[in-house]
């Protein structure tokens, strides 16, 4: 119960700090964010695959994208057995992709579930830590960053989370 407690009271102030914004951005490796989430779930025995390059810099909000992604992939190891990070940069586009093989959500609520207390799983089991606010975390960290935040359902099953951010001309660096 400390540890729920804890970890709801962790994301209702992550939520609200938010809204200050005293983050500054600052040159970030977003495939070594990307990876290393990725192998922390793969470590406590998740199925969990990343794809892309080894590096790619950005100037971002470090801490505030760390958590975004964070809930994406604790949401997708939550819903899903297998879990895949797919991070590309096509033009000035970089794109973040947290896909799941779970049941995906109804087509309706596919934009209701980022607004802040919105919980699908009202009837969730006590073990089931957070009260609705880690995709609305997620959306405003994406805007913070001037970026798109959508969620889809995938053809093969599963849900696919994205981040579109903007490339500012000279921004980035990927190998």
């Amino acid at each position: 119960d400390v540890a729920e407690m804890e970890a709801m009271v962790g994301s209702l102030l992550a939520y609200l700090s938010g809204e200050g914004d005293p983050e500054p951005p600052a040159r970030t490796d977003l495939a070594v964010l990307c990876a290393t989430l990725i192998d922390d779930a793969a470590d406590r025995g998740h199925q969990a695959r990343y794809f892309g390059p080894a590096h790619l810099e950005l100037e971002v909000r470090p801490l505030a994208l760390k958590r975004a992604l964070s809930n994406l992939v604790e949401n997708a190891l939550h819903h899903g057995t297998h879990v895949q990070l797919l991070l590309t940069r096509t033009g000035r586009a970089v794109t973040i992709c947290v896909e799941d093989d779970g049941p995906g959500l109804p087509d309706e609520m596919l934009e209701e579930v980022k607004k802040p207390f919105v919980r699908l799983d009202t009837a969730r089991p006590r073990d089931t830590v957070g009260f609705g606010l880690g995709l609305a975390i997620v959306k405003r960290a994406v805007e913070q960053e001037g970026g798109r935040f959508t969620l889809r359902n995938r053809v093969e099953g599963g849900l696919a989370a994205e981040i579109e951010l903007s490339v500012a001309a000279g921004s980035t660096n990927a190998s």
